[in-house]
């Protein structure tokens, strides 16, 4: 299961705050600072229970969601995919290979479910290691 903290103010007009992300959407970013750009929500913390093992915390700009329609798209122009992992939905960078999230994340179809078994959802973007 997913546990997704809380997403922190979307920059302002702050050009330096903006240079300092990837580029948008979907980009690593650091939960404190201000530097999400302007089409997403905010930074949000994301950390993600493996059956083995549980991520740290990693910070990514993103959006709340009710549906994929409302996610914005990512530099490829691919639009996100919005997925609750039993919290607050938000929106992910969908993907087909590990190759196309940024490092130390990974491309991922599933999870454990809550109470055994697997929840199975889009391949998306999320922390691995």
């Amino acid at each position: 299961m997913a546990i997704v903290m809380g997403v922190a103010g979307c920059g302002g007009d702050d050009e330096e705050a903006r240079d300092r992300s990837r580029g948008g959407a979907y980009d690593a970013c650091d939960i404190e600072a201000d530097e999400c750009p302007l089409d997403v929500d905010g930074c949000a913390g994301v950390i993600v229970d493996y059956v083995d093992y549980r991520t740290a915390e990693r910070g990514v700009c993103t959006s709340v969601c009710e549906s994929d329609a409302e996610c914005p798209a990512d530099p490829g122009g691919l639009g996100g995919a919005c997925i609750d992992f039993g919290g607050t939905a938000l929106c992910y960078e969908r993907c087909d290979a590990d190759e196309d999230c940024a490092p130390d994340w990974g491309c991922t179809d599933r999870l454990p479910a809550p109470g055994g078994g697997e929840m199975f959802f889009e391949p998306v973007c999320l922390p691995v290691r």
